[in-house]
């Protein structure tokens, strides 16, 4: 299976050379969050309850603190990044409802609307031959979250490198994200879905 099949077409890699609106200022959020600059190499900052494990990969402690919606966030993209190999897929029950659902849109080569909606153990069955294959590293850039009793709901921008040395993202976009507080007063994912920047599209900025 092929990236683009099971996480959507990445943009050309002309759009990111122009930077357009806000994204302009983004280098100067990111380093906020990561230890390094955008055009170099890449450490993820981790919430406290994730940290990152040898070879690459990333393992959640039981102190993840799950009442706290940024600390949920960073943990679903810890779980998804590493080098190429297996992910700690027992995240899921801890980050997600067991009912959540992720959605995959975009365009086919005609232009026309797609997406794919996919249960916790579909997406799995997705991504776990190109995790297999390639090593992919999904990081937020920014984030606009609204909240509502145990209601909340993320616009998270991304982006995606195969490669923490990598200087340019393989792909960029926007994660929807809908969460609920449960009865024990934890944040977890209904549903994501997300889109990639392409032509025609490109991120304005929050």
């Amino acid at each position: 299976m092929q990236l683009s099949e099971a996480l959507g077409p990445s943009e050309p890699r002309m759009q990111l050379s122009q930077p357009q609106g806000e994204y302009r200022d983004l280098p100067k959020k990111i380093n906020k969050r990561f230890r390094a600059p955008i055009t170099g190499r890449i450490e993820l900052d981790l919430p406290k309850g994730v940290h990152r494990a040898p070879g690459g990969r990333y393992a959640r402690s039981m102190s993840l603190d799950r009442t706290d919606i940024s600390a949920v966030i960073t943990a679903m993209y810890a779980m998804i990044s590493g080098p190429a190999g297996p992910r700690d897929w027992s995240q899921q029950a801890v980050l997600f409802y067991p009912d959540a659902h992720l959605i995959r849109t975009g365009v086919d080569e005609a232009g026309r609307t797609t997406h794919k909606i996919m249960t916790l153990e579909g997406y799995r069955a997705a991504v776990a031959p190109v995790f297999a294959a390639h090593g992919f590293f999904e990081v937020e850039t920014a984030r606009k979250l609204d909240v509502f009793g145990n209601i909340a709901h993320a616009w998270s921008a991304y982006e995606a490198r195969l490669s923490l040395d990598d200087k340019e993202p393989e792909r960029r976009g926007v994660n929807s994200i809908q969460l609920m507080r449960d009865e024990n007063g934890h944040w977890r994912t209904v549903a994501m879905i997300w889109d990639n920047v392409r032509e025609g599209v490109e991120w304005p900025g929050f």
